[in-house]
């Protein structure tokens, strides 16, 4: 045997005691400072086990050593290929590699595809520290750390990769125009309202910038995208003074798509001084090469509009990356999106439309810093035919607030569990002295409300309308910021689950556990995504919406709804009395 270097680990049985899919298991403390010794000698240790990603990692995250691993292969397939797969992003040699495993068909196939490794059943691991090839000292842990950024280098090509096929795919096509005052309106209100994708932030009146469209010292121009998907019209526009940008902004409907880097090249990397955050940061060197130069202003979209009726989609104003794949006739669609951070789509604003007489709206746009005046406009209990999809990540993310004086007033802002720094946003003095002194937190929504909130909206929606609900994903988030967050999302969404199962003659789940499957998928937060991801979700969309209309066209459907929801919510009354009790 030669030095070893790396030591890939099975977990079930081998690493820990018991199979983790079957129930609890038994993490032996001495295997956990092995690690760590191993560490501290430069070998450097990974993982190839069947079993469930994100259960695996949890267990590990929590005895404290899951950043002790590099490269971990954690899923069903073929054993002999994944540990192929680790050593060669580990760029060693078979040679100087130990697997470790109780399975002798695995050690087997193991030692197959990978010609010189070393195998062993788990009896060597008490032996470890003892062995002559695997002694050495890294105190510092230089060889994990050079390790680690192997690894984020390897994932960062891997997700580049996957998603330029898709770029690559949408023909997308970008024209960058002078005439800005012909687009005076849609401009003002880009500046208005961009924020995700806002580097400046410079809000200005419409009259200021009818000054710098005119003044011959400013380079002005508006950004037009389409692609093979459809015509997203005027998206960005950017203004050069002297050599610097002082607006350079772009609609949500383009975060992903590299629009900006694209617009930037173009520019010729003027001076940038950002902002704020921004989804995308954008660099003085790349042009992505997904992305072409001008079309033919007379056009067609290459698909088909499509017609469904309509709808009214209230969320977060990422989803606007979702319309142009639905082929949906923007006539027929009414967006309820952020605006800026004022979100309004939580159920307690969306619910607090209808429960709150128009004498306390009206108080309460002028008494809370935080809600938008357009908070409490909604068509979702509009009494026509329509089809209304509701995002429930602001429930599963904003922190509740109830009126001290009425306990039964609650709206919700911000993010639990921060602390809202609301000297920040700029409020009127009485506006800060409501916050401080009549609006008592209470943290993230409690399921009961959830539920009972979901069952309100569906109430007052006409029966004969279809509900669509946005859950959240389940896996990990990218921003250090969220840890553990994915296990909110698990909890609220068993909440969304039973409701939609109780309710399904009419409501229906754009289930985001089935479209994310893992961080690769996400892009600055756990409610954000990469630009395929939200073509997925329209397509998942169209199908809901297909199968939905098929039951109506047969009768099997809306003839039962009258039945079903009626016993629905006898049995939840029943469920309610008893858990009383």
């Amino acid at each position: 045997m030669q030095q070893i270097k790396l030591i890939i680990w099975d977990m079930d049985n081998t690493f820990w005691s018991g199979i983790l899919a079957e129930g609890d298991i038994k993490l032996n403390d001495a295997n956990v400072q092995l690690i760590k010794d191993l560490t501290d000698r430069g070998i450097v240790n990974s993982i190839c086990s069947k079993n469930t990603f994100d259960d695996v990692k949890t267990k590990l995250t929590e005895a404290q050593i899951w950043d002790y691993f590099v490269f971990p292969v954690i899923d069903y397939e073929p054993k002999g290929f994944s540990v192929k797969n680790i050593i060669d992003n580990c760029q060693l040699r078979p040679e100087n590699v130990l697997f470790i495993d109780d399975d002798e068909r695995n050690l087997q196939e193991v030692a197959y595809h990978n010609k010189g490794i070393n195998v062993s059943l788990p009896y060597i691991i008490e032996d470890l520290l003892k062995m002559p090839e695997c002694e050495g000292e890294d105190k510092k842990h230089s060889r994990l750390d050079k390790y680690k950024i192997l690894e984020k280098k390897n994932e960062r090509k891997r997700v580049f990769n996957s998603n330029i096929e898709f770029l690559m795919d949408s023909n997308i096509e970008v024209a960058i125009k002078n005439d800005c005052m012909s687009e005076l309106d849609r401009i003002h209100e880009l500046i208005i309202r961009t924020n995700q994708l806002n580097y400046t932030k410079k809000r200005i009146s419409k009259e200021a910038l009818r000054n710098i469209l005119n003044d011959s010292e400013y380079t002005n121009k508006y950004v037009h995208v389409k692609d093979k998907y459809g015509d997203y019209g005027i998206v960005g526009f950017c203004s050069v003074f002297h050599g610097e940008l002082v607006h350079f902004l772009f609609s949500c409907r383009t975060i992903g798509m590299g629009i900006e880097q694209y617009v930037y090249s173009e520019m010729g990397f003027p001076k940038l001084v950002v902002k704020g955050e921004v989804v995308n940061n954008v660099n003085g060197e790349d042009k992505p090469s997904w992305i072409n130069a001008g079309f033919n202003e007379n056009g067609e979209k290459t698909t088909d509009t499509r017609t469904h009726g309509n709808f009214v989609i209230r969320g977060g104003c990422d989803l606007e990356q979702m319309l142009p794949y639905l082929n949906i006739d923007d006539k027929c669609i009414t967006t309820e999106f952020n605006f800026r951070n004022f979100h309004r789509d939580h159920t307690f604003i969306t619910c607090g439309c209808l429960r709150y007489s128009e004498e306390i709206k009206k108080q309460l746009l002028n008494d809370v810093g935080f809600l938008n005046e357009d908070c409490f406009d909604t068509s979702v209990f509009k009494h026509e035919k329509q089809i209304v999809i509701l995002s429930l990540l602001m429930d599963y993310a904003q922190k509740v607030y109830h009126v001290k004086e009425h306990p039964e007033i609650k709206l919700a802002f911000g993010a639990f569990p921060e602390d809202l720094d609301y000297l920040s946003y700029g409020w009127r003095e009485e506006q800060n002295d409501f916050y401080i002194n009549h609006l008592v937190p209470e943290g993230r929504i409690k399921a009961e409300d959830l539920y009972n909130n979901l069952q309100f909206i569906r109430d007052n929606i006409d029966k004969d309308n279809l509900l669509i609900l946005i859950n959240g994903c389940e896996v990990p988030s990218v921003n250090p910021k969220e840890v553990g967050r994915e296990m909110v999302h698990k909890e609220y969404n068993k909440i969304v689950d039973q409701f939609v199962n109780e309710n399904s003659c009419n409501t229906k789940l754009l289930d985001m556990r089935t479209i994310v499957q893992s961080t690769n998928d996400l892009n600055d937060n756990i409610r954000h995504y990469k630009r395929h991801v939200y073509y997925k979700m329209a397509k998942e969309l169209l199908l809901l919406i297909d199968d939905d209309e098929i039951s109506v066209r047969t009768g099997v459907s809306r003839a039962v709804i009258d039945v079903k929801h009626m016993l629905a919510k006898k049995a939840n009354s029943i469920k309610r009395e008893l858990m009383k009790k």
